[in-house]
């Protein structure tokens, strides 16, 4: 869709000097972010495979709407809507025991001339 915008735009305005690939990898940035519910891993993965920051702004609005007119919808069935509905970050946490925790080495961290 993105790519269709940009090539629509330079064919109406050719004065412009429109590039329907950035509309491309802008429009791909908001499927992303819409999707798959992730707009600011969208936005940096743009900026990343671009090497070009001249796309963040476009790339901010569009993410940014698309993750809004998204209105919860997600690609993935069992997706929760955040993570106060994830039934493991609601867990109390219980705190493991650790390696650290349950062997003792006495001596191990004092200076050489206090071991006997």
């Amino acid at each position: 869709l993105g790519a269709a915008v940009g090539l629509a735009l330079s064919r109406l305005c050719p004065w412009l000097e429109i590039h329907p690939g950035a509309f491309a990898l802008v429009g791909m940035a908001g499927f992303l972010a819409a999707s798959v519910r992730v707009p600011i891993a969208a936005i940096v993965m743009v900026s990343e495979v671009t090497g070009n920051h001249g796309l963040l702004l476009p790339c901010m609005w569009v993410c940014g709407l698309a993750y809004w007119f998204g209105n919860g919808w997600t690609l993935y069935r069992s997706q929760v809507r955040d993570r106060s509905c994830s039934p493991v970050h609601r867990a109390p946490r219980v705190r493991k025991p650790t390696v650290s925790r349950t062997l003792r080495f006495p001596g191990c961290m004092e200076s050489p001339d206090r071991v006997t």
